[in-house]
């Protein structure tokens, strides 16, 4: 449907937006034509590629949320609800998730995530109160009194944990205390 009155399309039942590999899958979807901002809801799914510096593949970002957002002057589409992010092994579960687009071409270059966050990988869990996907990097970086929990070692408390994608390596880091900095794997 699209309304004259405030310029918007409204599109429900199904639907399946596609830009070359991105996707986006929603029940309901809002464009609003004058602004370029989008709003979609129920069962949100949208798949992001982007190209690893490590082993020059190209890769997916997944994102599952009830709803998102995008704001153009911002360059981010924002998830809330149930949000659910899965990059190679690793999946990222959080209340709030950003997306940050490049302005040139609208690659993911990095996204972060609120509100009791857990990052899964393997046998462990970080838990913590954000954290940011650094894309190039390929990390995951977790902080707000961050722990992890692991099958073999126990629970582990830092100030920020950093998951690496591409070894499986997971870095504790702590400021103050007598062990600085911690590698597992």
């Amino acid at each position: 449907r699209y309304t004259d009155k405030d310029q918007n399309f409204y599109f429900y039942g199904g639907i399946k937006i596609w830009q070359q590999k991105q996707t986006l899958l929603a029940e309901t979807f809002y464009l609003y034509k004058d602004s370029g901002k989008f709003l979609g809801s129920g069962g949100v799914t949208t798949v992001f590629p982007y190209e690893s510096k490590k082993d020059q593949e190209e890769k997916r970002i997944e994102i599952e949320s009830d709803e998102l957002s995008y704001k153009p002057e911002k360059n981010t589409v924002a998830y809330r609800g149930n949000c659910i992010l899965h990059v190679r092994d690793i999946q990222m579960q959080a209340h709030v998730l950003s997306v940050l687009l490049d302005e040139k071409n609208g690659t993911v270059t990095g996204i972060s995530a609120e509100g009791e966050v857990k990052v899964l990988q393997s046998k462990s869990e970080g838990r913590g109160q954000e954290a940011f996907f650094n894309v190039d990097e390929e990390t995951f970086i977790l902080e707000g009194n961050p722990e992890l929990i692991d099958q073999n070692s126990g629970k582990i408390e830092g100030d920020k944990l950093t998951f690496h994608i591409a070894d499986g390596k997971i870095t504790v880091e702590n400021k103050g205390r007598e062990r600085s900095i911690s590698v597992i794997k």
